[in-house]
């Protein structure tokens, strides 16, 4: 072999080496600038989670019996133990943009809603969607009280003249 194809060899491994490591270098650039990026964004790891929504929890119970046991009365209104077992049917909304756990979106709460002219209670569930990612988010599941797949849920409230904002007409 000449002198002259080992030169050549050498350089070539040289000139590949050079490119690898400048490869190299690229990359850990581009890893470290995407870091930098991802901490100015966000330089805690902390993003603050805010509910949008206020509830109202007040139930009334004119002429009912409220009690932990089954009741016979057909218009009683159903402990929070039966609600998380019979309710079936759920809708959900976004309410909060960030979340890293389920305590992070917000209490199971219950609010009286209008719903063809009755009342009816509502609970409300709050769970965490893809905890601590980039894309997670808080999501509000709400059930009626009593529903199932067999039956539909019985008002808290008859209202003679309607309801509008979650209260019977009173004329």
């Amino acid at each position: 072999m000449s002198l002259q194809k080992i030169v050549k060899k050498d350089s070539v491994d040289v000139n590949l080496t050079r490119i690898k490591a400048v490869g190299l270098v690229f990359a850990v650039f581009l890893i470290l600038a995407f870091m930098a990026g991802v901490f100015i964004a966000d330089p805690l790891g902390w993003r603050t989670a805010t509910t949008s929504s206020t509830t109202s929890t007040t139930v009334s119970t004119t002429s009912s019996t409220s009690t932990t046991s089954s009741t016979t009365s057909s218009t009683s209104i159903q402990t929070t133990s039966t609600v998380l077992t019979t309710s079936s049917t759920s809708t959900t909304s976004t309410t909060v943009s960030a979340c890293y756990r389920d305590s992070d979106c917000g209490e199971v709460t219950e609010e009286k809603v209008c719903n063809q002219g009755n009342l009816y209670l509502q609970m409300n569930y709050f769970n965490c969607k893809n905890p601590g990612k980039q894309n997670a988010e808080c999501q509000r599941m709400s059930k009626m009280v009593g529903q199932t797949m067999l039956s539909t849920a019985k008002p808290i409230e008859y209202c003679e003249h309607g309801c509008i904002n979650n209260t019977c007409v009173k004329r």
